[in-house]
């Protein structure tokens, strides 16, 4: 239902030249959501990945589903937990238009060979047989 409806406010204010409102719309929208209990946490991504699908780009699918493979690589495949390690791998990663998977993974390999190292401190807790590594050569 709330794939349904965010990708109906999207297709309302896909053709402004100002995308300002659509952004404000859909953060108020999931904020809502989210807050009011009517959507989980535990799934607000792929509900996000969802309505990214209705009737959007095939860009805007890839480029959601590049970032949340970052995601499960960096925290279930490596196990990292470093706040200011994800966030410059997003930076890294970028938008839409720039997007840089590689790139990303990149740095959470070094971010990763940071903290296992002797002395490194970082708390590493990869989760084993639960989730695919997402870039695993099949």
């Amino acid at each position: 239902m709330a794939c349904h409806a965010f990708g109906k406010l999207r297709k309302k204010l896909e053709n402004t030249a100002d995308t300002s409102g659509f952004v404000t719309a859909g953060f108020d929208f999931w904020t809502t959501n989210l807050n009011s209990g009517a959507q989980q946490a535990s799934t607000f991504v792929l509900n996000i990945i969802g309505g990214a699908k209705l009737g959007t780009s095939a860009a805007d699918v890839a480029y959601l589903g590049a970032k949340a493979n970052l995601g499960v690589y960096s925290s279930a495949s490596k196990g990292m937990s470093d706040v200011a390690d994800a966030q410059n791998v997003l930076n890294i990663f970028g938008d839409a238009a720039t997007s840089n998977t590689a790139g990303a993974r990149t740095a959470m390999d070094g971010h990763y060979t940071d903290g296992t190292a002797v002395g490194a401190g970082d708390f590493i807790l990869e989760l084993v047989g639960v989730v695919n590594n997402p870039f695993a050569i099949a």
